[in-house]
């Protein structure tokens, strides 16, 4: 049935579109966020626009684990830096989450002193013979 309807509409739309104008064209973007805004109010939701759930997509894709070059991809970037530099927004509980996940793989590995290379370590204490710490 659908690609019955598919073959009717190949003279009206032409290129496909998900959302033709009625016409056949493109949708102008105005249109698109005037229909969306008003989805939003009916739904009691704060108002977005198309662009915005683009960007919003991108966020939720790789705060969601999905590998940055997928979510590349989906939006039709040429390089993963596009997609880092405009869809990415780190919120301060991505901070903390990168902050616990070092601090994680520290505590499993023991600490040393790191000196500059003309320096001599620090001398360890001396275990005192009498039981009394120096």
């Amino acid at each position: 049935m659908i690609a019955r309807h598919r073959q009717e509409l190949i003279g009206w739309n032409p290129a496909n579109l998900v959302f033709p104008a009625h016409k056949g064209g493109y949708m102008h973007p105005g249109i698109i966020n005037a229909i969306l805004a008003a989805i939003c109010e009916i739904a009691g939701i704060t108002r977005i626009t198309f662009h915005g759930l683009r960007h919003t997509s991108g966020t939720e894709h790789i705060e969601s684990g999905i590998p940055i070059k997928t979510v590349s991809e989906r939006l039709g970037h040429a390089t993963i830096a596009t997609t880092l530099n405009l869809y990415v927004h780190p919120d301060r509980a991505a901070h903390q989450r990168a902050a616990d996940a070092i601090g994680i793989r520290l505590r499993g590995r023991r600490c040393e002193i790191v000196t500059k290379p003309d320096e001599a370590p620090p001398k360890k204490p001396e275990p005192s013979t009498n039981g009394n710490a120096k």
